[in-house]
């Protein structure tokens, strides 16, 4: 007897809203996988016998086993908000031997269904004539090269050709406060409008960033790695930076190996994971990386980071919420010569941090770093700090203060290369003698989330060149960039928001 399951969440396998019914034949499934984004189909496996596949095109197979937590009746009996878990495999002979010993358990092998996992195929882009896709491909095989991107977006022109456009000046910097805010809007309006289905990643991510016009940053769950790796990176094949949901030790060893497996691991030039696990379970796997980001980073973790050889290409280093003593961040700073962006916005020590002169962009806690290196381009400060620091970063582009506060006025200060500002915690009548200052030169002044900016926000408009935000505070961290381009927004970035 046959039965399939088809779900629509894709980030949680508990309390899932499951649908169970019977199908018969391959076009009884193929019916199926043309409204589910995954579907899984199998049979009881109590006598070891595995299923066989339906003779489709469309199927990868993988093996899953469904436990039914309700214990009412008959598998296809199950009403659609059955409680129900997942507990996925990558081969069958592991599958078989769990459902075996949770039948010979408490509960009656009615309550286990063992089952062969097949997932849709990804759906090809019709919409692109054959040139376009192979202008694409190019793209991907030159990464850092934008010619290719031009060349796609003349291909297909329209509004997503405009999207590679405006997202390649942007990169590519050198325009004028209202030249920048007029293509800053039309990158907004066109991911507010249209992201989501150019990213193809619903159902896969739970954001994305689009960058000089294609998905190059996406936060992924373990699970999505795990069973849909080939559709994630077909769907976007310029994704070569990935924030992995937190998850336990056990399963980050899993996707480790299955990276090592089955190649994805190689795309990747970026790494988000949580409490330092990475080094636990991905070591010798670090050298293909040019950004890394470990949130809650210990004294241990930092032991093994050090232990593996695999910092020394990093351009791209984030370390929030570290519990790192100086001196192990010094050594961990020192072990990667070519670092352009760093965050080392927490600290356990009061003392100075130096910072390599290489940094061009500095997320830093202002009691907690030395001497500012004078080539900043971007800088993030966080709590309370002496304004006259920043005298002296002539090549200062972005400044984001949201976090911060500063004891002496901020208009008195010569910052010949500003391009952004993002204050809080400030007066009113302080703001203005900013815009006043910097107004004609900034392409963006954030003033969201500080009262009473509401009363001045027409002034503002007629003293800043470019765009000025109002409105409720978004302090949201963005997700980490694969590469560095020191021209680019520093949070006013193409991201998308997605179902995951």
């Amino acid at each position: 007897m046959t039965f399939v399951v088809a779900y629509d969440v894709a980030t949680s396998y508990s309390d899932v809203r499951l649908e169970l019914r019977r199908v018969d034949s391959g076009d009884g499934i193929a019916r199926v996988l043309a409204t589910a984004e995954r579907a899984w189909f199998g049979e009881v496996f109590f006598d070891g016998e595995q299923i066989e596949v339906p003779d489709e095109p469309l199927f990868e197979p993988g093996y899953a086993l469904v436990i039914d937590h309700g214990d009412r009746g008959r598998p296809e009996q199950r009403p659609r908000d059955a409680h129900i878990t997942v507990h996925e495999y990558f081969d069958p002979s592991a599958l078989i031997e769990d459902a075996r010993r949770r039948a010979q358990g408490v509960r009656p092998p009615s309550a286990v269904i063992g089952v062969r996992v097949l997932q849709r195929k990804p759906v090809a882009e019709h919409a692109w004539p054959p040139d376009a896709r192979v202008l694409r491909a190019e793209s991907v095989a030159h990464p850092d090269d934008d010619a290719p991107r031009l060349v796609f977006a003349d291909a297909i022109a329209g509004k997503r050709g405009s999207l590679v456009i405006v997202q390649c000046d942007l990169a590519r910097g050198g325009m004028t406060p209202p030249e920048s805010r007029s293509r800053r809007r039309t990158q907004r309006d066109l991911l507010a409008k249209q992201g989501t289905a150019w990213s193809r990643l619903t159902g896969l991510a739970k954001r994305c960033v689009f960058r000089r016009g294609f998905v190059e940053s996406a936060e992924i769950s373990r699970d999505v790695l795990v069973n849909d790796h080939a559709r994630l990176f077909d769907a976007a094949p310029h994704l070569a930076s990935i924030a992995i949901d937190a998850q336990p030790t056990m399963y980050v060893r899993q996707l480790a190996q299955l990276g090592a497996s089955e190649g994805w691991w190689k795309r990747l030039r970026g790494l988000s994971i949580d409490g330092g696990m990475l080094a636990h379970n991905f070591d010798g796997m670090l050298g293909g990386l040019r950004a890394l980001e470990i949130s809650r980073v210990g004294q241990l973790h930092a032991g093994l980071l050090l232990g593996s050889s695999g910092l020394r290409d990093l351009e791209i280093l984030w370390l929030p919420s570290h519990e790192l003593d100086n001196d192990t961040l010094g050594r961990l700073l020192a072990t990667s010569p070519n670092l352009r962006v760093l965050d080392v916005a927490t600290a356990r020590s009061n003392a100075a941090v130096t910072i390599p002169d290489s940094v061009r962009e500095l997320y830093a806690a202002a009691f907690s770093v030395g001497a500012l290196p004078r080539g900043l381009e971007k800088l993030a400060f966080y709590g309370q700090f002496v304004t006259s620091r920043l005298d002296g970063l002539t090549a200062l582009r972005s400044l984001d203060l949201s976090a911060a506060f500063a004891r002496d006025p901020l208009h008195e200060l010569v910052l010949p290369a500003l391009r952004e500002l993002r204050l809080s915690i400030i007066k009113v009548d302080d703001i203005l003698q900013v815009a006043k200052a910097f107004g004609a030169q900034l392409e963006l002044l954030d003033v969201r989330g500080i009262a009473g900016v509401d009363a001045i926000a027409d002034e503002l408009r007629e003293l800043v060149a470019g765009d000025v935000w109002i409105g409720k505070a978004d302090v949201r961290r963005p997700l980490m960039p694969a590469s560095y381009m020191p021209d680019e927004p520093m949070w006013d970035v193409g991201e998308v928001e997605l179902s995951g």
